[in-house]
């Protein structure tokens, strides 16, 4: 029993961590699109060559 709480406890801390770091890039990317930064303009040209 607790074996198995502690896998569980270190399975929950996991994936808050795995979340946490996917949360902490989403935000990073929406603040280089927001300042203009090269992947802005890198999905500009992708737009101007792919009208699709």
């Amino acid at each position: 029993m607790n074996c198995f709480a502690v896998v569980l406890l270190l399975f929950a801390l996991l994936s808050l961590g795995v979340l946490f770091m996917v949360n902490v890039f989403h935000l990073f990317g929406q603040c280089l699109e927001l300042t203009g930064q090269p992947t802005a303009g890198a999905k500009d040209v992708k737009r101007i060559h792919h009208p699709l």
